[in-house]
């Protein structure tokens, strides 16, 4: 018999185990349903791509709401459905990824060496940088902004002192945040 995870009701009824309980949306395209010992279960989203193979996206935890689970689920892996079927990779790309994709298509040499090296300072050492492009929400940037702010502007370089530095300006901020 067929495992349904459409209602909260039959979710809750279900034995917790590893593998997930599968729902098809469509052709070659599954919902999945994790059911856990402890709390709410996690949504996985399966799609069997023209060659065979099979294509995982984690939905995380989704709760009932004024939209069910099931249906908020279902949205979310159609979209990414949608978005395999249009032609976007399914690979993970986080923001580090897309920084040095971004470099790689720098023309100019001066410029990509300096926007390599913005980069290098400001974002791969950053939390921003290991997050996937598709979780990047606002306040992660607006967070990252905070980071820039507290940190020190290199005015020069002296061979006889120290560098010298001081407080970031606002210019500043936008211009290593244009990069």
């Amino acid at each position: 018999m067929a495992t349904d995870i459409r209602t909260k009701t039959q979710r809750r009824d279900l034995a917790p185990r590893r593998e997930p309980y599968w729902a098809r949306i469509r052709d070659g395209c599954y919902l999945g349903y994790r059911a856990l010992a402890s709390g709410a279960g996690t949504w996985i989203a399966r799609y069997r791509n023209s060659e065979g193979g099979q294509l995982y996206r984690s939905l995380g935890s989704i709760l009932d709401g004024k939209v069910s689970a099931f249906d908020q689920a279902a949205r979310l892996a159609a979209e990414w459905f949608d978005s395999i079927d249009a032609g976007v990779s399914p690979a993970v790309t986080t923001v580090q990824q897309a920084c040095e994709a971004y470099v790689s298509n720098i023309g100019d040499e001066k410029k990509k060496a300096e926007t390599q090296s913005r980069l290098r300072r400001l974002v791969y050492g950053d939390a921003i940088a290991k997050i996937e492009l598709s979780k990047l929400k606002a306040r992660d940037v607006k967070a990252w902004r905070k980071r820039l702010e507290a940190t020190e502007a290199l005015v020069g370089r002296s061979k006889t002192r120290r560098n010298a530095t001081r407080e970031r300006s606002d210019a500043t901020i936008n211009r290593d945040m244009t990069c």
